[in-house]
C-alpha cells in the first residue's frame, strides 16, 4: 500500500507521522520575482522541480532533454533533489540546488533551511517528478502560497497522486494513457486537471539493428538485479540460444544484491563466452547506439527510458507487456513476451537472430513510432503550457485577492 498524503493548512507531510512542524516559524515575507522582459515569457512564471532518486534513475535523459526544452520555451527553472548524480542535470541556464536526504517528519530547522536556498526569488510553481517528492513540493507550495503539479511516470506514482489532498495541487501530468486512466479513476483529482504529457527523446535517423552486419549480434538489457527483474529469466533464454548454436553477445548492465548469484548462474551454465555484466550507466546511449537488440525482461510497471530511448536509436526491442508502458505494442513496436517465461524470450529474440530484416523492419517501425508519439519539442511545448496555466492562475487569483484554502 502507498503512503497517503494528508494536507490542510499545515505544511505538508505523510499522515502516517506525526505533525512536528510549527507552523508559526514559517511565516516570512518574499521578495517578488522580477518581471522579464522577455514577451515570450510569463511574467508571473518562475518553476521549480523537484526530483526524486526514483525518478532521476529512471527519467535521467528524458529529464535534461525537458530542461533543454523549457530553456527553449523561455521557461525560467530550477531543480531541487538530494539524489545522487543530480549534477548530470546541470546546464548553464538551469540553478541546480542540492540538499542532504530528508527524513520523514521532516523538522522546521530542516525545513527552513529548504525555503532559505530560494529566496530571495521564491517559485511562483512547483512540479514534482516521482512519488518520493511530492511531500516536499506540497509542502513548498503551501509555504509560498503557489499551485503545484506532479509527474506521473509509474504506478506508485499514480495510486500517491490520486490520494493527495492538497488543495493546491492543481496539474497531473501523466506519461502514458494507462495513467491516465488510472488516475482518473482512482483519484479526486479532476480528470480537466489530468494532462498527457509523453516524454520526449530523439529520434534516430539510422537504424542501430544490424548496421554492422557482419559483426556478432549485440543484445543489451538495462536493469536491476533483483529478484523480480527477469533477468535470471534471460539468461535461461541465452542458455536455450546457446544450445541452438546461436551466435550472440548479451551485456547486462546493472547492479543489485543479486549480481554474485546471476553471475554464478552464468558460469555454471558455461555461458562466459555469451554473457557480460557491466556496471549501470547513466547515460546509455552510446552503448545503445552500437546494440541490435534490446531486451526490458520484466513488467516495472514504470517508465524507464532505456527503453523508450532504444527504440528511438533502432534497436529491436524485446520487452513483456505491463499497465504502463504503451510504446510497447506487439509486432509493430516491440516483440512482447510473457513474464518469468524464458521460452517465450528464447523464441522472440531466435527470431530476431535468425532473421535480421525483419529485427531491422521492427527496429525501424519503433523508431517512426517514437519520433510521431514522443518528439521532445512536444513534451517542452505540452510541460511549458501546463506550467504556464498554474502561473497565470496564481496571478489571476492574486489579482483577485486573497485565497483561503478550506
Amino acid at each position: 500500500m502507498f503512503r497517503r498524503f494528508r494536507v490542510s493548512l499545515r505544511p505538508f507531510v505523510p499522515s502516517s507521522l506525526p505533525y512536528i512542524i510549527d507552523t508559526a516559524r514559517f511565516q516570512c515575507c518574499h521578495a517578488p520575482v522580477p518581471e522579464s522582459k522577455d514577451s515570450n515569457r510569463s511574467p508571473a512564471l518562475s518553476a521549480l522541480l523537484c526530483v526524486d532518486a526514483d525518478a532521476l534513475a529512471r527519467l535521467g535523459s528524458v529529464l535534461r532533454h525537458l530542461l533543454v526544452g523549457l530553456v527553449d520555451q523561455a521557461v525560467p527553472i530550477r531543480v531541487l533533489s538530494s539524489s545522487p548524480g543530480v549534477e548530470r542535470l546541470s546546464l548553464p541556464a538551469v540553478p541546480l540546488l542540492t540538499h542532504p536526504p530528508l527524513v520523514w517528519p521532516l523538522g522546521s530547522a530542516r525545513f527552513r533551511r529548504l525555503v532559505e536556498q530560494l529566496d530571495p526569488a521564491p517559485p511562483t510553481v512547483v512540479i514534482a517528478a516521482g512519488h518520493e517528492s511530492y511531500p516536499l513540493a506540497s509542502m513548498l507550495a503551501l509555504e509560498f502560497d503557489v499551485d503545484f503539479a506532479v509527474s506521473v511516470t509509474s504506478a506508485a506514482d499514480a495510486d500517491s497522486a490520486g490520494t493527495i489532498e492538497n488543495p493546491r495541487i492543481d496539474r497531473v501530468l501523466v506519461s502514458s494513457t494507462p495513467l491516465q486512466s488510472w488516475v482518473e479513476s482512482r483519484s479526486k483529482i479532476p480528470s480537466e486537471r489530468v494532462r498527457l504529457v509523453r516524454p520526449g527523446l530523439p529520434a534516430s535517423s539510422k537504424c542501430a539493428a544490424y548496421s554492422q552486419p557482419h559483426r556478432t549480434a549485440s543484445i543489451v538489457c538495462t536493469t536491476t538485479f533483483h529478484r523480480a527483474s527477469g533477468v535470471g529469466e534471460l539468461i535461461s533464454a541465452a542458455d536455450l540460444l546457446h544450445r541452438q548454436g546461436r551466435d550472440f553477445m548479451l551485456f547486462l548492465l546493472g547492479a543489485g544484491r543479486l549480481e554474485a548469484k546471476l553471475r554464478t548462474r552464468v558460469r555454471e551454465r558455461k555461458l562466459t563466452s555469451r554473457v557480460s555484466f557491466a556496471d549501470p550507466l547513466s547515460d546509455p546511449s552510446a552503448v545503445l547506439q552500437n546494440a541490435d537488440i534490446f531486451v526490458a525482461p520484466a513488467a516495472e510497471n514504470a517508465f524507464a527510458a532505456d527503453s523508450l530511448q532504444a527504440m528511438g536509436l533502432g534497436c529491436a526491442v524485446v520487452a513483456v507487456k505491463d499497465d504502463v508502458n504503451d510504446h510497447f505494442i506487439d509486432n509493430e513496436t516491440s516483440f512482447l513476451c510473457e513474464q518469468g517465461d524464458a521460452k517465450s524470450f528464447a523464441e522472440a529474440l531466435d527470431r530476431l537472430l535468425t532473421d535480421r530484416s525483419a529485427a531491422q523492419s521492427l527496429a525501424i517501425r519503433g523508431m517512426e513510432y517514437v519520433r510521431a508519439n514522443h518528439a521532445v519539442s512536444v513534451m517542452a511545448e505540452k510541460t511549458a503550457a501546463a506550467l504556464r496555466e498554474l502561473a497565470l492562475s496564481q496571478s489571476t487569483l492574486s489579482l483577485s485577492g486573497p485565497s483561503t484554502l478550506a
